[in-house]
């Protein structure tokens, strides 16, 4: 894709905002039938989520 170009890739359904502060935000869901983070995941234990900025918890449903 060329610069400026972007590609509208679906719905996220099943969307949870990631407990990270007041001036971030990671979404969780299913996008395409496969989960999805906006931020790519090291690993996921229980209900925390591990990423290189930190880990965090599940919050709120997006509705």
């Amino acid at each position: 894709m060329s610069e400026g170009t972007q590609r509208i890739l679906g719905t996220i359904t099943n969307a949870r905002f990631l407990d990270i502060g007041s001036f971030r935000q990671v979404v969780g869901g299913t996008l395409e039938g496969k989960t999805f983070y906006s931020e790519p995941i090291e690993g996921i234990d229980g209900d925390i989520i591990k990423t290189k900025s930190g880990n965090y918890r599940y919050s709120r449903s997006i509705h």
